[in-house]
């Protein structure tokens, strides 16, 4: 008689995970399909970025009368949170927010999709595919090789689990009957760096994204109706990790939007003490304030940061509250030129509006954004 599965990991309020591979995700937020909204007529559409991955990505638009001049109107660039490992951009969560922000500024918003940690912890090449918890062999610190048994050449990358009987097995062949495939471990030490692949699909996004900045990219709706001069990144918990992240790389290479400013709301960063769930999401990063992703303290280029202003905004009693004013701090010593404003959300939690978008202080968030983003 099988046993019952054990769990192994218990992250919430985000996902558990059991010794055979399964994951089991805490929250889950109903997906809507792309409309046309019957109150304030914002359109949405979903666009595919990178078919690699086939990832959705979905853009807003705002009520557009036909006999109007035609006008450029700023982007909002949107990344959920959702602690790497849940969220979408195309779920009731998003269209609530983006709805009324896109309608009232107005601007056109893209939702970034990214695939999800823990079954993509690794950006993919194009051929290869993930393989998660393959006869839940892997060690913490370990990688997982599949390859074909006769030509020894690695076709698959995979990323185990529970940790059993790889002691002095690593390079060496090894025949896993549940797959009928040789796997070679390896320690994460022996493997190159790569990025997470949330922070990976979020960049490809942008630059995506900035293949519009002539007004000739691949999606009509960006190359008729915005202005590639007025670009806001903004980004909630995780999800403004990850904004931050991508306007630091763009002040870098310049590819060629320019962005006038990032609103990260109730921010996630890493502190000194080591994240035990980044450390099984992404078993390469120290998942403490010494990875450069996690915290832009240790960021040797976040004086390039590709904005001249910063939003930030925490709430009274979320637990990342500090970390969000840790960050407006780092900004104000670092070598970056630019101006930060800073707003606390009295009496609410982490996210609030996103979960009650509905009361008067979501609301409020809302028309916060919309002055910053018209200031510019």
């Amino acid at each position: 008689m099988a046993s019952s599965p054990e769990l192994l990991h218990y992250f919430p309020p985000f996902l558990q995970v059991y010794n055979d591979g399964r994951i089991e995700r805490l929250i889950t937020t109903p997906r809507l399909p792309p409309s046309t909204d019957p109150i304030t007529g914002v359109q949405s559409r979903d666009v595919v970025i990178s078919f690699d991955h086939e990832t959705k990505s979905r853009i807003f638009l705002p009520k557009i009368n036909p006999q109007d001049p035609p006008k450029k109107l700023p982007l909002i660039i949107y990344i959920h949170g959702g602690g790497f490992c849940i969220g979408s951009p195309v779920n009731i969560v998003t269209h609530s927010f983006l709805t009324p922000l896109v309608s009232q500024t107005p601007a056109v918003a893209i939702a970034v999709g990214y695939r999800l940690a823990p079954e993509n912890p690794l950006p993919t090449r194009p051929g290869n595919r993930v393989v998660f918890g393959l006869a839940c062999r892997g060690l913490a610190g370990w990688r997982v090789k599949i390859c074909q048994p006769k030509h020894d050449q690695f076709k698959y990358t995979g990323h185990g689990l529970a940790g059993h009987g790889l002691a002095g097995l690593e390079r060496k062949p090894i025949y896993d009957p549940p797959t009928h495939l040789f796997i070679r471990v390896y320690r994460l030490a022996e493997l190159p760096a790569l990025l997470p692949t949330a922070y990976h699909d979020c960049w490809a996004a942008f630059k995506w994204i900035a293949a519009h900045s002539t007004g000739s990219g691949p999606d009509p709706w960006i190359n008729d109706y915005v202005d590639t001069s007025r670009v806001f990144l903004v980004g909630e918990s995780a999800g403004a990790n990850l904004a931050h992240y991508v306007t630091v790389q763009a002040g870098v290479s310049k590819p060629g939007l320019d962005i006038q400013g990032l609103i990260a709301l109730h921010p996630y960063f890493s502190e000194k003490e080591p994240d035990k769930m980044i450390q099984y999401l992404y078993p390469g990063s120290s998942s403490s304030d010494d990875d450069p992703k996690l915290n832009p303290r240790s960021d040797p280029d976040l004086e390039k940061m590709g904005c001249s202003r910063v939003f930030i905004m925490v709430a009274e009693k979320d637990f990342l509250k500090q970390r969000g004013i840790d960050y407006m701090e780092t900004l104000k010593k670092s070598k970056w030129e630019g101006s930060v404003e800073f707003v606390e959300n009295e009496g609410e939690d982490h996210c609030f509006y996103l979960f009650n978008p509905r009361s008067e202080k979501a609301k409020g968030v809302i028309q916060m954004l919309i002055s910053f983003v018209n200031q510019a």
